[in-house]
């Protein structure tokens, strides 16, 4: 009979190898890498922040892996400003309640000697959460070592979170 669908991993298939035939599971020949899924959240309200703890920036998504094997593709880009010339605003990924820079770092930086300058950011990261639970991830954003009044979307720019599960 004919399968309807993709076959499961213990499937065989037979094989002639050199005139021997031989039996091969389908986990063994079928393709990797697959997207699975894709998600978006985008945002045009602007968020500040003077304080050296990391907030929400406005972008979250979550997600459920199918696999613990997959893998998280995230993509997120915003537009960002400060209020003060010579501050740092710092931008990370956290998966849940953990930064994916680790600890207190950060995946992207700003340092402007000028104000109301716009620049649009992103971070690109694949992530392997090891999940099948409900995972969230979020942009967050604070001041530098020295604070600083920051901005994620000014005057409504808008900014994407993207997630895609890649089959492991």
């Amino acid at each position: 009979t004919a399968l309807a669908s993709e076959p499961a991993d213990t499937d065989e298939f037979l094989v002639s190898d050199a005139g021997t035939l031989k039996r091969i599971d389908y986990s063994l020949i079928k393709g990797s890498g697959k997207i699975l899924q894709v998600l978006q959240d985008t945002s045009t309200t602007q968020i500040i922040t003077t304080g050296t703890t990391f907030i929400a920036g406005g972008l979250s998504q979550a997600i459920t892996p199918a696999s613990t094997s997959n893998k998280i593709m995230i993509i997120c880009s915003w537009v960002s400003s400060q209020i003060n010339s010579g501050k740092n605003a710092v931008y990370t990924i956290f998966r849940d309640t953990t930064n994916l820079a680790g600890g207190d770092y950060d995946l992207a930086r700003l340092r402007l000697d000028t104000t109301n300058t716009y620049v649009r950011q992103c971070i690109t990261i694949l992530d392997s959460p090891s999940s099948t639970s409900e995972i969230v991830y979020t942009l967050q954003f604070k001041g530098g070592e020295s604070g600083g009044d920051c901005r994620v979307h000014p005057t409504d720019a808008k900014g994407s979170l993207v997630l895609m599960e890649l089959a492991g």
